[in-house]
Parts: C-alpha cells; structure tokens; sequence
C-alpha cells in the first residue's frame, strides 16, 4: 500500500474513532451508501401486531431484518425495506440502472421527470441520481443535480447523503483537486461512508488539502 493512503486510512481511522456516538462500530458500506451510520433511534418495544423506528412502522415479521439493518447502519438497506413493505418503487434504483447500462438519455429524462414532480423523491433517491450521473461520466450534470437537491436537504444527515454522492462522482471520475475542495468544505461532520469513499479512492496524487484537513479534525495527531 502506497505510504500515501496508508497515512490517509490511518487518519480517518482516528477521526471515526474520535467521532464515533451512539451504535455499534460494526458497519455495512454498500457501493452507493452516501450518508451517515451513526445517529441515535427511538424505538418502541415491539407491540402484538408492529413496532416503530422513528416515525417508521414495520410489522413483527421483519423485526431480526431491521435490527440487522440498524446495527450494521444500512440505512438505504432500512429505506429500501420501508419502501417495499409500503409498495413503493426506488426512483433511484432506476437512475442507478440506466447508469449501469450507460444510458444517459434515459437518465436525463428520469431526471427532468423528476424535476416536474420533486416531491416524488427521497433524499436517498437524490443521491443515487447524482451519483449516477458521476458513474455515466456527467460530472457537471452531477453538480447541477446536487445543486437542485441540496435545497431539499434540512438536516445534517440528509446534507451528508447528497455531498458523499457528489463526492463520489468527483472521486470516480478523476477530479482529485474537486474532490479534496469539496472535502474540506463539508459544513457538516465527515461520515463513515464519507472516510470509505476517500480512503477506497486509488489517488494519483498525494491528497495534501485533504489530509491536512483531517489532521485538524483530530488535533494534529496521526
């Protein structure tokens, strides 16, 4: 491993350390988890028929599933789970697909569709559009994207998610330098998934304005 990422990993290894709150340290990344997997829960005690996470009800039969999902921090694994028991589609799935098959067109139309009917969307599906604008190449059509979405965004976790999905697209694109300015200018906390996407990121050239930052996050120690 190149002395470079190794010193990154090592530093938001101790920034995740210092940082950490109120569950577990066991952690779920998936490929397109932009926010958050730390944040406190109400939960109710489990009643005869359902039981509640926040303002989120599911039934008895799921109740080892969504404990999993909340323990690992999943949280597009719990959205998912609410979305399917509540028979919604994943508007975001869909951007992710025509990513998949580089379908720009169809990504764009999903887009303006969208743009028609924005309350239609999920913070989480938001996210995945930016990112899949990032995965076809699109990079301003990321920045637009976020541009549009970060308005709809009232509360830190809601903000995380849709920075880490512009991150991403700037990090799987190249843009090293827009990556680490954007980085250092996050106005809310640095997440897990945030440190997982710059430390998996293979970078060409040493991230100095993004290490720099984190030393400062952790008081200068390493």
């Amino acid at each position: 491993m190149p002395a470079q990422k190794s010193t990154l990993i090592n530093i938001c290894k101790a920034c995740t350390k210092k940082s950490s709150s109120v569950l577990p340290s066991r952690v779920f990344l998936s490929s397109h988890s932009f926010h958050t997997t730390t944040r406190s829960l109400s939960i109710t005690p489990f009643g005869e028929d359902e039981y509640k996470i926040g303002s989120s009800s599911f039934k008895q039969q799921d109740a080892k599933k969504v404990f999993d999902l909340v323990y690992e921090g999943n949280w597009n694994g719990l959205a998912e789970l609410k979305k399917e028991r509540e028979g919604k589609v994943s508007r975001g799935d869909a951007a992710l697909e025509f990513a998949k098959a580089s379908d720009y067109k169809s990504l764009i139309s999903l887009k303006q569709h969208y743009d028609a009917h924005p309350r239609d969307l999920e913070i989480d599906d938001m996210a995945k559009i930016i990112a899949a604008f990032g995965q076809v190449g699109s990079v301003p059509d990321a920045e637009l994207t976020f541009g549009l979405y970060i308005k709809r965004a009232s509360t830190d976790r809601e903000v995380a998610s849709l920075r880490n999905a512009l991150l991403y697209s700037y990090l799987v694109n190249g843009e090293e330098e827009a990556a680490q300015t954007f980085f250092v200018q996050y106005p809310v906390k640095p997440t897990i998934s945030t440190y997982n996407l710059v430390t998996s990121h293979s970078w060409k050239n040493t991230p100095t304005k993004l290490n720099e930052h984190l030393k400062s996050i952790i008081g200068g120690k390493q």
